[in-house]
């Protein structure tokens, strides 16, 4: 007959008590509070925005940190925390596509699909997102409910767009305002 460890049965126990506590959301779903977020040296060259283009393995990261700094609190935590960041409350941040379905910000994976078929360039594709997201009321990018429309004007009006990206932009540096894009 095989004893029982007590031991054993105990961390059995705290491990499941462990689990039961878990959050059941995933970074998938989760905007992170500041006060939850840590920020491993081995990010934060990921959190300079002059790196365009942020790589890791599955799991290292991406998708939390995605989310993360769409949050003002972490942005400032960040700045803070690290040289040289311009992060800061001076950060407008939008989101050009992301595991959350957003259509009328950007076009999910399968609208992309389609775009892609229909042999739209992806620049023209990735200019659209931009020019529907920095567009105000009255500027004449059609306020139509589809991505082929937009991405069909922002092809065919290249100066109106080129007008559009400078004026804004111009804004943004009058004001200030450092302009992050996440993808």
């Amino acid at each position: 007959m095989r004893r029982r460890s007590v031991t054993g049965e105990i961390a059995v126990g705290l491990a499941r008590e462990a689990l039961g506590n878990l959050p059941e959301g995933t970074s998938y779903d989760e905007r992170p509070d500041a006060q939850h977020v840590y920020l491993p040296p081995s990010h934060v060259k990921a959190m300079d925005p002059d790196n365009m283009l942020v790589t890791g393995m599955r799991g290292a990261g991406k998708t939390f940190w995605w989310g993360a700094l769409q949050e003002s609190s972490v942005r400032q935590l960040i700045d803070q925390t690290t040289e040289r960041s311009t992060l800061g409350e001076n950060t407008e941040v939008r989101t050009g596509f992301g595991i959350r379905p957003a259509p009328d910000h950007y076009p999910d994976k399968d609208i992309l699909k389609g775009l892609l078929r229909s042999r739209f360039e992806p620049r023209m594709i990735w200019r659209a997102v931009q020019a529907w997201q920095l567009a105000r009321a009255g500027h004449p990018i059609p306020p139509t409910t589809t991505w082929t429309d937009r991405v069909v004007y922002v092809d065919r009006e290249p100066e109106a767009i080129a007008r559009l990206f400078h004026e804004r932009d111009a804004e943004f540096g009058n004001r200030d305002i450092f302009h992050l894009w996440l993808f």
